[in-house]
């Protein structure tokens, strides 16, 4: 069974124009402004303190908004003057510890929303047999929440949020009172439930992996200020500013300043063989990103030194060290020696850098004559001379076709 919107085709599900929330004097959110399109699943991404949870509760009609409208379907419920209660958003909620009420069965938990609208008993029966049926708990109906798991105590909060055909499901971090492996099994099952249900929602989370898994756009706050709002992939790949980028964790932020030599590194004067010519003798940040390196046997864009080496099951986390205040950490399928020196290929057009007034700049690679021999970074690996360091890592790479760096996070 499909929920049907209240609201008419085309009309987004959610509006939120210019918003501001603030506590005693400190601006929790700042102008926040987003679209959510129907059918559409939205996490609201950042660390604590951002103004997610708060944008979030704003959106429930739990907090008043000091400036700014929000609307769901064609009607607006916070504005100058105007504020709609919770009860009359018509929104179902998941929140971050369920609030499953003990003294309650699992069918009367989910058949609460209902009794609050006035609904008929016949209805009522109906509705709750059907949304418990819809996430697999039909037959512990009679059950009391506390006999069961944490997935099937969450699994009751979704029965209940989704039982009154809400316009708008609201989740508070929905995932984060469960163990790792449980999260990632649930995230893909309330994903295809939403889908398949039609539902628009929006929920909040501080784990990237948790948005990345359940959302179809992110939206990163920092500071109570919405900073840039993506599908999954192209925020992780292209981060609007440095802040982001450190906090995705999909590379290396390095500060610096770019010269006719190249990127040299603030903190120790190294310079790598980048170039960015609209942002020549300026102080900037450079961002790397892991998809943009790869281990090759071939003249090297850069070197680097094996740091350490973390066995993860199934691959090796790698952490190479390019100078000594800049470090990067791979994926690699088979471990090579600490110590080691490997030659790595750096894709500049992937590559970014942001000047301090957070404008974007285009990176380019410095041409080979214009690097520095001298530098060790800049050295470059002869494949009929190669140290006996190197030549242990490539007839390795011979042997296994496969050998390869993923360009993926570490861990978690």
């Amino acid at each position: 069974m499909t929920a049907q919107p209240h609201f008419h085709p085309g009309t987004p599900p959610l509006r939120i124009e210019g918003v501001y929330k603030s506590f005693e004097n400190k601006l929790a959110l700042k102008g926040v402004s987003l679209t959510l399109e129907a059918g559409r699943i939205l996490a609201l991404l950042g660390p604590s303190g951002c103004g997610k949870t708060t944008l979030l509760r704003c959106i429930a009609g739990l907090l008043p908004t000091d400036r700014g409208s929000i609307w769901i379907g064609e009607q607006v419920m916070s504005a100058p003057g105007l504020y709609r209660p919770p009860e009359a958003r018509e929104l179902g909620m998941v929140f971050q510890d369920y609030a499953l009420w003990p003294h309650m069965t699992v069918a009367e938990n989910v058949e609460f929303p209902l009794k609050m609208r006035g609904i008929a008993g016949s209805e009522r029966r109906h509705s709750v047999a059907w949304a418990l049926d819809t996430v697999g708990l039909a037959e512990f109906a009679g059950r009391s929440p506390e006999t069961l798991s944490g997935g099937q105590q969450q699994r009751v909060a979704m029965a209940r949020a989704i039982v009154a055909r809400p316009r708008l499901l609201l989740m508070d971090e929905p995932l984060s009172n469960l163990d790792k492996g449980l999260r990632e099994s649930l995230a893909l099952d309330i994903r295809r439930l939403i889908k398949e249900l039609g539902l628009s929602a929006v929920f909040v989370t501080h784990d990237q992996q948790e948005a990345f898994a359940l959302a179809d756009q992110v939206a990163v706050l920092q500071g109570g200020e919405l900073h840039q709002i993506a599908a999954p992939q192209v925020l992780y790949d292209f981060p609007a500013n440095a802040g982001i980028a450190t906090f995705l964790g999909s590379g290396m932020v390095i500060p610096g300043r770019f010269t006719a030599q190249g990127f040299h590194v603030g903190e120790d004067g190294h310079v790598l063989p980048f170039h960015a010519p609209m942002a020549q003798d300026e102080d900037v940040t450079l961002f790397i990103p892991r998809r943009a390196v790869s281990v090759c046997g071939q003249q090297a864009t850069v070197t680097a030194e094996v740091a350490a080496v973390v066995f993860q099951g199934e691959q090796h986390g790698l952490r190479l060290r390019l100078s000594p205040s800049v470090e990067l950490t791979l994926h690699s399928r088979h471990a090579p020696r600490v110590g080691e020196r490997l030659s790595l290929a750096v894709d500049a057009p992937c590559l970014r850098a942001w000047r301090l007034d957070g404008q974007a700049v285009n990176v380019h690679s410095a041409p080979v004559s214009a690097r520095s021999a001298r530098d060790p970074i800049h050295r470059h690996v002869n494949p009929r001379k190669q140290d006996n360091e190197f030549t242990d890592w490539k007839d390795s790479a011979r042997r296994d076709p496969d050998r390869r760096i993923e360009h993926t996070g570490m861990g978690g």
